[in-house]
């Protein structure tokens, strides 16, 4: 044997023993510190389900502020079946039977397809209400906004919105309490998936109710999971509907009493105005009326029409609704109508019983050879537009007025009433017999030759308490509000507003506040001290109480609760507001959002 062969030879046998030694050491290290091994599994799990979890967290934030998005805050569904094993693996189910348990839909997520120590892909359970169930597509069965928790449990312990969970290796599981006997098998995943392969006891019921755990019998439950609480996914959704109402809502809201919309249109002054706020009460029986002079409490959003019949609403049922809040106002001073052609002294003008409808009747000349019509315009006041939010809608049905070439502005008034004038053409006068036509001259004061030029007619026109129509914000209804998420999720519910005095319809014309005086001022946002209008969005509650309520001290933080413009509970915020309070955040104590709806600036 050559010399070059048997130092070969040597250095197999070094290299063959250093093998053997280092698979010695691992099992006795193996062996000896079994305890650091699992630890180290579970370290791994931990990072994994941790990254996965911020990317839920930060998905669902993402979603809420896109304004197509209708259903701010909702979770996606876990990984469509049918796409397991193809190219399109990891894309989440477009709506699933909730609570829904399936493999967490990484590539929706922005994820790789991230594995436990055991190499098995994570998996996720999403709680009732967060995520668009087969029998409600598209809306959820629910909303979700601030008051809204988690309805699975861990442990027994509540509010949990969902659960991400690394499964182990498979397990030979014993019937014991709480445990079916089950030999988990793991074939290659298909739409047939059976999670009872992958979770273990009272985690593989099927179909999967709410209530998981974190133990169980030993050797036969070692699901390693983390929970996503209501608490950590409500603060990026809260943000993210802030944003979308400044964007979406905000420029609508600080326009309904402001003719520029967005080009100025004469409807109403074109100097800002916002209406008066609801008095502050329990929001989940308010009636969401404004109150006269009332600068802060709830947004004004009753309505009076149902948008899917076009008459008045049921009130039974939803205390928004009052078909009479908005009406005609009876007593002096009474509607005028005026024109051109109208003889004076004819006119006779009154409001129905129900304040529905203002009817003018009169005369009116005009040529001999010319139809028998005139133009006209009817004035008259209507009470509490500045507590509601309506438009001015010519095209409601108006008895002997003309389709065309109607027009109607408004003013608000200080008390919260609007001076209305709606301007119109009559209906052709049908033509009467020789006798009444002769009548209709000498009562018009036409003789002579006025009488040979000019004819004359008596006309009666109305108009209805309808051409102030409900404003689309106040309707939850994706056909005539294409913001009708606010509402649908109850976020009006959860908000604050608050506008400043002089801005209100009790301000004087032309409106407006000065910065760093009377405006409302937001401490932490610049710049600070020009707001008109805003609404505080309310985070969850903080101090356990159970919501909706009326304490408004159980809704809103520090500036924005301001216990020294009123008495506990019932605290009444001022002109002086805050985007966060450093102390109390610190403590976990401050969670309000604001939402700014207009400002000088």
């Amino acid at each position: 044997m050559s010399s070059l062969a048997r130092q070969r030879g040597a250095a197999l046998m070094a290299m063959l023993a250093v093998l053997i030694l280092g698979a010695a050491w691992w099992a006795v290290t193996a062996l000896s510190t079994p305890v650091d091994r699992t630890a180290s599994e579970r370290l791994h799990n931990a990072r994994i389900l941790q990254e996965a979890k911020s990317a839920l967290l930060g998905y669902v934030a993402h979603r809420a502020a896109m304004t197509s998005e209708n259903n701010p805050g909702r979770l996606p569904c876990p990984e469509a079946l049918g796409f397991i094993g193809t190219a399109n693996e990891g894309i989440a189910s477009p709506n699933c039977t909730l609570p829904a348990v399936g493999r967490l839909p990484w590539r929706t997520l922005g994820l790789d397809k991230w594995r436990d120590i055991a190499g098995e892909p994570l998996w996720y359970v999403v709680s009732p209400a967060w995520a668009l169930s087969n029998s409600t597509v598209p809306p959820l069965t629910t909303f979700i906004n601030s008051n809204s928790t988690g309805q699975l449990t861990l442990d027994g312990g509540a509010d949990v919105v969902a659960l991400i969970i690394a499964p182990g290796r498979p397990l030979q599981i014993s019937a014991s309490a709480g445990c079916t006997a089950r030999v988990q098998r793991r074939t290659t995943p298909s739409p047939a998936i059976d999670l009872r392969d992958y979770h273990d006891c009272d985690n593989a019921t099927s179909p999967a109710d709410p209530a998981f755990e974190r133990t169980g019998p030993a050797d036969t439950c070692h699901d390693q999971g983390l929970v996503v609480p209501g608490a950590e996914m409500l603060p990026g959704i809260e943000a993210a509907v802030a944003w979308r109402f400044e964007q979406q809502i905000a420029p609508i809201l600080r326009n309904v009493y402001s003719g520029v919309k967005p080009a100025p249109d004469g409807s109403w002054p074109a100097d800002p105005a916002l209406p008066f706020a609801a008095t502050f009460a329990d929001p989940s029986t308010s009636s969401f009326k404004g109150a006269n002079a009332t600068f802060g409490g709830l947004l004004p959003l009753t309505y009076s029409t149902d948008p899917a019949t076009g008459i008045d609403c049921n009130p039974v049922g939803d205390a928004r609704c009052d078909p009479n809040f908005v009406l005609w106002r009876t007593g002096a001073p009474a509607p005028t109508i005026t024109g051109p052609n109208i003889v004076a002294g004819s006119e006779t003008c009154s409001v129905s019983a129900d304040q529905k409808t203002v009817t003018c009747s009169f005369r009116a000349t005009y040529l001999a050879v010319a139809p028998a019509q005139t133009t006209f315009t009817i004035s008259h006041r209507a009470t509490n537009v500045g507590m509601s939010l309506r438009q001015l809608d010519t095209t409601v049905a108006m008895n002997g007025v003309l389709a065309a070439g109607r027009t109607a502005s408004g003013v608000l008034n200080n008390d919260g009433s609007a001076t209305i004038a709606v301007d119109g053409t009559t209906e052709v006068a049908p033509p009467g017999n020789l006798i009444g036509a002769l009548l209709e001259g000498l009562l018009c004061g036409l003789g002579g030759l006025g009488g040979l030029l000019f004819d004359c007619a008596t006309h009666t026109v109305s108009v209805p308490i309808a051409v102030l129509a409900d404003h689309p914000l106040v309707q939850n209804s994706a056909a005539t509000n294409p913001q009708h998420w606010f509402l649908r999720n109850g976020w009006h519910q959860v908000s604050y507003y608050a506008v400043a005095p002089t801005i209100a319809p009790a301000g004087a014309a032309p409106r407006s506040c000065v910065s760093g005086g009377n405006c409302l001022s937001v401490a932490f946002r610049n710049p600070g001290n020009t707001q008109r209008g805003l609404l505080v969005i309310s985070g969850r509650t903080l101090n356990s109480a159970a919501r909706p309520n009326g304490t408004l001290t159980d809704w809103l933080e520090g500036t924005n609760c301001d216990l020294a413009a009123g008495p506990p509970p019932n605290c009444a915020p001022d002109t002086a507001f805050a985007a966060r309070t450093p102390p109390l955040m610190i403590n976990r104590t401050f969670n309000d959002r604001v939402a700014v709806i207009d400002s000088n600036f």
